[in-house]
């Protein structure tokens, strides 16, 4: 189901948006907030939607993203492995300096494409 978003409450853990959504014969998902353990889950639920929307790439519009602990690194992790299994990529766009030098410390840079505008 494409357009789908998922906000966690701030009572219960930092802000997060995630939406899913067509983009050419791929899919992107734009994460908007904070991903932490609290919310990892959700972060989670929008890449394994994004996966059964067929066989196109997935592109993570990270433009939004401001925070993103070892929990949610583990989802992208997955979300990596997976796609690779079926032939697909996953590439980071724009994300900030400071998630950018996170994926390269954790090697993550070598794992998915990370694209800057």
């Amino acid at each position: 189901m494409y357009g789908a978003e998922v906000t966690v409450d701030s009572q219960r853990g930092p802000m997060l948006d995630v939406t899913v959504e067509p983009l050419e014969g791929d899919v992107r998902v734009v994460i908007n907030g904070e991903v932490d353990f609290s919310n990892a889950g959700r972060l989670s639920a929008a890449l394994d939607q994004a996966d059964r929307q067929g066989p196109g790439n997935i592109v993570l519009d990270m433009t939004g993203l401001t925070f993103i602990d070892s929990t949610g690194l583990r989802e992208l992790v997955s979300a990596a492995r997976t796609a690779r299994r079926y032939g697909r990529r996953i590439t980071a766009e724009n994300p900030s300096q400071p998630i950018r030098r996170l994926l390269q410390i954790t090697a993550l840079d070598k794992t998915i494409d990370v694209a800057t505008a």
